[in-house]
């Protein structure tokens, strides 16, 4: 932890999502500097997985994260539904700024007729998933980070 925490401090950030934590067991803290952090648990059965985000001192009061592993997108259409049903009902508790981040297993492409949230920058076509998560994004008006902004080929 005190690693991530000088990596941290050496960057400009507001949010950054963290993957494969591989901790046994789930962590919450905040650093002196006001500086919150969550780290959540891989599964009891597995060496790898858990998630987890920080949030700059600026931002910890005034915003929630939800930090999501979706499923992967061969799994059936119920489990994929099962998800987005829990990720709304998360969003519709919440009375503060919304930040969902993570892994969708979706390639989104870019913007199409009538999508204000979804950016114009991708270089994928879009698949089921990503329609799923752009029909998402349209419906709750989330903006699609990773679309906005033009990337060079060795980023995306």
């Amino acid at each position: 932890v005190s690693a991530l925490n000088d990596e941290a401090r050496r960057i400009k950030y507001h949010v950054i999502s963290l993957s494969e934590t591989k901790r046994k067991e789930p962590l919450s803290c905040t650093w002196t500097d006001g500086t919150s952090v969550f780290l959540g648990a891989r599964k009891y059965s597995s060496t790898s997985g858990g998630v987890g985000f920080i949030v700059s001192p600026e931002f910890s009061k005034h915003i929630t994260v939800i930090r999501v592993y979706a499923p992967i997108a061969d799994s059936d259409e119920e489990e994929h539904d099962d998800f987005f049903e829990q990720l709304e009902e998360l969003i519709r508790r919440e009375r503060s700024y919304v930040v969902v981040m993570g892994d969708f297993d979706a390639r989104i492409g870019s913007r199409r007729a009538g999508e204000v949230y979804i950016g114009p920058h991708s270089a994928e076509e879009r698949n089921e998933a990503g329609q799923r998560l752009a029909n998402f994004c349209e419906l709750h008006h989330f903006f699609h980070g990773n679309s906005q902004f033009l990337k060079p080929p060795t980023r995306r």
